[in-house]
């Protein structure tokens, strides 16, 4: 109020917004703090489109996301010790490749942007269904791998962390839905979240063969690096390792 009326703040410009925390004693301003100081940024994979993204609907654009993704039928590989003599080990066995699994049904109209009406689909939803698929499946695998906090350390990830990292990603991006008919949006969903999870097991793969041929360059690593790796060889799991590998799908 005081810049106000001395003319450096304007009224109806710039307004902060606060919120006062009534606090009794010591101890819920400690609990306060640390509340505060525990809070998670939200990603953008979690923000609600804006109505540039989706025009004036953006309720029902939202309601798209909330596409149904069935769970995949195939299993997660089982991760088998790395013979660490070589460097071109497979760790993981092959997954089967379920493209054509889905019979093609008549292409329907894709409509990227504003909520799909009848014969058309929300690509950006059909993206978004197919990331939390993706990433449900591998939390339910690799459920040890993961941790609450943003902040985890290697060879931990944190599935908020996941989703965004895919969310950016080129792969996730140029996704584009085929074969559709108005009962197969479900079925190619989950197709295409057996591929993106056969594609993110395969750089999973990579990124094992790269430390361990990493290891036989330069040594086993300090104390840190080889309890992370260890734990990451026993789980078969290698994404927490290496941040940006995301970039290799």
């Amino acid at each position: 109020a005081i810049l106000a009326e001395s003319g450096h703040w304007k009224y109806d410009e710039n307004n902060i917004l606060l919120e006062v925390f009534e606090v009794k004693d010591e101890d819920e301003i400690s609990d306060l703090f640390r509340e505060i100081n525990s809070a998670e940024p939200v990603r953008l994979v979690d923000m609600p489109p804006t109505p540039a993204d989706v025009g004036d609907d953006v309720d029902g654009a939202i309601d798209d996301l909330l596409l149904d993704v069935s769970p995949v039928e195939e299993a997660i590989p089982t991760p088998i010790e790395a013979d660490t003599t070589s460097t071109t080990t497979s760790v993981l066995p092959a997954v089967t490749n379920t493209a054509n699994a889905v019979g093609e049904e008549p292409k329907k109209a894709v409509k990227k942007g504003k909520r799909a009406k009848e014969g058309e689909v929300d690509v950006a939803a059909f993206r978004r269904a197919v990331l939390e698929g993706v990433a449900e499946k591998l939390l339910s695998s690799y459920g040890d791998m993961f941790k609450d906090s943003q902040r985890c350390k290697p060879p931990h990830c944190n599935i908020d962390l996941l989703r965004d990292d895919l969310f950016q990603s080129r792969f996730i991006s140029e996704l584009v839905p085929e074969g559709l008919g108005k009962k197969g949006l479900a079925e190619e969903t989950q197709r295409q979240v057996a591929v993106a999870l056969e594609r993110i097991l395969q750089v999973n793969q990579q990124l094992c063969q790269e430390e361990l041929a990493g290891q036989q360059k330069s040594g086993p690593g300090g104390k840190a690096y080889q309890a992370a790796w260890n734990k990451a060889q026993a789980n078969g799991f290698y994404l927490g390792l290496r941040k940006g590998w995301a970039d290799l799908l």
